[in-house]
């Protein structure tokens, strides 16, 4: 769904001393990642004969379905060990629209790993919150990953990804009121 709304981008680099090739095994699980950054799992519905769409459903919390409750997700395109993008257009929820493009570019004996994010807001409220919360949020979580996935690339950890973190009870409180109001469903009426 497109909407008149500039969508919001967020970048984030690392050099990661580690060929692509071994990066790969880290970067290429888009579960794994999704759930790290606190993107709901899916409960996959449905797939209609002849395309390559899924529907899918938010598995999880009151926040989870407020934020991105269903979505269609496109197929995952990926050159392997070097290009891997994401697309979930969204019919409900403050999110509109999500890409998510993970880059693996060869540097000398390391890795330049980038991460780029454009999230369309629903509404100009679904954007203000988006800001106040969702933006800080992953700016952390993305610098966890990186530090953790450049940790398990040396071999100083056994799992390349952080445990999944959970928004502060206040804060999850807070957005989920502000989500109620901001959503465009027949439900929300926000």
């Amino acid at each position: 769904m497109k909407t008149l709304l500039n969508p919001i981008r967020r970048n984030y680099r690392w050099s990661i001393s580690a060929k692509p090739e071994r990066l790969w095994l880290a970067l290429n699980n888009v579960g794994r990642l999704a759930e790290t950054i606190g993107l709901p799992p899916g409960q996959y519905t449905s797939r209609t004969a002849g395309k390559l769409d899924i529907d899918a459903t938010a598995a999880g919390g009151l926040l989870s379905r407020l934020l991105m409750p269903q979505w269609r997700e496109t197929p995952v395109q990926w050159i392997e060990g070097r290009w891997l993008k994401i697309s979930r257009v969204r019919s409900r929820g403050l999110i509109a629209g999500l890409t998510w493009t993970i880059t693996l570019e060869p540097q000398g004996n390391g890795c330049l790993v980038r991460h780029e994010f454009m999230i369309e807001p629903r509404s100009m409220l679904a954007a203000f919150i988006l800001s106040l919360v969702g933006q800080p949020y992953l700016d952390r979580t993305m610098s966890e990953v990186g530090r953790t996935v450049a940790l398990w690339a040396k071999g100083a950890i056994d799992h390349p990804m952080p445990r999944p973190r959970a928004l502060p009870r206040q804060t999850r409180g807070a957005l989920s009121d502000r989500a109620m109001l901001a959503d465009g469903s027949q439900y929300g009426k926000g």
